[in-house]
């Protein structure tokens, strides 16, 4: 079959395919193989690209520039190296459409786009899950409204929310009669009335809640990896601060990283209002990471203090405490700081399972753990969009309140 579709691409390079009698299965698989080689070449157009062992066209190099002759030797999972040539191929053209629109909000559009394309924001989408009800289940009608949120998509008639905030904000429409123009400014109206409530007041006990299941998630996340002495919100941890005290600090998560023999000091923050057009993903997230640093400095040092002084002796071998920020972004971006505690909880979960950190185990841990967070992020936007305020008596026994978290910055919620 091979050689009968070889033949078939040679004769008709000559022109001479009418010549000779080619079974029809043949020159189906010809013109399969063909296309999957231009798909490859086009989406990686670079040999030394395709040359890399990862790369998903790296097949057309195994086959000599894509001989079929040598289609035995494709590596195996080919279905899925061609789909991801074909996916990278869609996305261009669709980004090179979003980047040249001019309608109102074309703009913003092409950002998110942009934005969604960080190495975090995509890992809702690969989550499976196993249960109805589980840790990486969402909603149909969760999902739709974060990602028209997300993508800043128009608002369909059945989704768009209340004309008026319980906030006192109004959305802002033209009068009536509507022009062409007036229907593309009211639509952009929509998408940003439905991004308001990220940072409504109204909605702070849910933006709390998010931020506490995403500590939740990393909490799991260490006790999983094998970190020891995990302490969450501990009340007694900056006992040197009045209660009162502007600087006084309470950490969402302690851990000792039995690794590197020193204990994380660790608080997460949620960047919710969006950074401005033109700006890189991740920034709002090293934002927020950066002014925890800022915020716990006193609080570390009173720590320290009191190590130092002998009223609390560290566990034997302990080095001093560090300070880990770990900044997200509504979009599902992590900040670096997160991003590289997240490294190190690999490393302690490979070394404490005697296993190299690019084994399948390790692969599948961080994988697993990256689609929590980003589901954890994915339920508390859609929460927010979908409600600005929690129902009655639902805010002590679901949503959380101020009472329940320690974080009390308004820019933060």
């Amino acid at each position: 079959m091979l050689e009968e579709a070889d033949l078939f691409r040679s004769v008709r390079e000559h022109g001479h395919a009418h010549l000779f009698q080619i079974t029809d299965m043949a020159k189906s698989l010809h013109d399969a193989w063909e296309s999957c080689v231009t798909s490859a070449i086009t989406a990686f157009p670079e040999q030394e690209d395709r040359a890399v062992a990862t790369c998903p066209a790296n097949w057309v190099e195994l086959t000599g520039g894509g001989e079929i002759q040598r289609l035995a030797e494709t590596p195996d999972r080919m279905q899925r190296k061609v789909s991801r040539c074909v996916n990278r191929l869609v996305a261009a053209e669709y980004a090179k459409k979003v980047s040249s629109a001019t309608h109102y909000g074309a703009v913003t559009q092409a950002q998110r786009y942009r934005d969604a394309g960080d190495a975090h924001c995509g890992d809702v989408y690969t989550a499976a899950p196993w249960l109805q009800t589980g840790e990486l289940d969402i909603s149909s009608y969760a999902l739709k409204k974060t990602l028209i949120t997300r993508f800043a998509l128009d608002v369909p008639h059945g989704m768009r929310a209340p004309r008026r905030c319980s906030c006192g904000k109004c959305i802002q429409l033209p009068d009536a009669p509507w022009s062409a123009d007036d229907v593309e400014i009211a639509q952009e109206a929509e998408r940003m009335w439905l991004r308001h409530r990220y940072t409504c007041p109204s909605a702070s006990g849910l933006r709390i809640a998010t931020h506490d299941n995403i500590a939740r998630v990393w909490y799991a996340m260490l006790e999983a990896a094998g970190f020891q002495e995990l302490a969450y919100e501990p009340r007694r941890w900056d006992a040197e601060a009045k209660s009162d005290e502007a600087e006084h600090r309470r950490p969402d998560i302690l851990a000792f990283n039995p690794c590197t023999f020193g204990r994380w000091v660790m608080d997460v923050s949620m960047a919710w209002a969006a950074v401005g057009i033109g700006a890189d993903c991740r920034l709002a997230a090293k934002a927020r990471e950066a002014y925890k640093q800022r915020a716990y400095k006193a609080s570390m040092a009173r720590v320290k203090t009191r190590h130092e002084s002998g009223e609390e002796l560290a566990q034997e071998g302990w080095l001093d405490d560090r300070f880990v920020p770990l900044g997200f972004e509504v979009g599902g971006a992590w900040g670096p700081s997160a991003v590289h505690a997240f490294h190190e909880v690999l490393e302690v979960y490979a070394q404490t399972n005697m296993v190299d950190i690019e084994h399948h185990s390790v692969i599948s841990f961080a994988t697993h753990w990256r689609e929590r967070v980003a589901m954890a992020i994915t339920r508390g936007a859609a929460a927010v969009v979908a409600r600005v305020a929690p129902l009655d008596g639902e805010a002590a026994s679901v949503v959380g309140t101020a009472d329940t978290s320690h974080e009390h910055n308004p820019d933060a919620r």
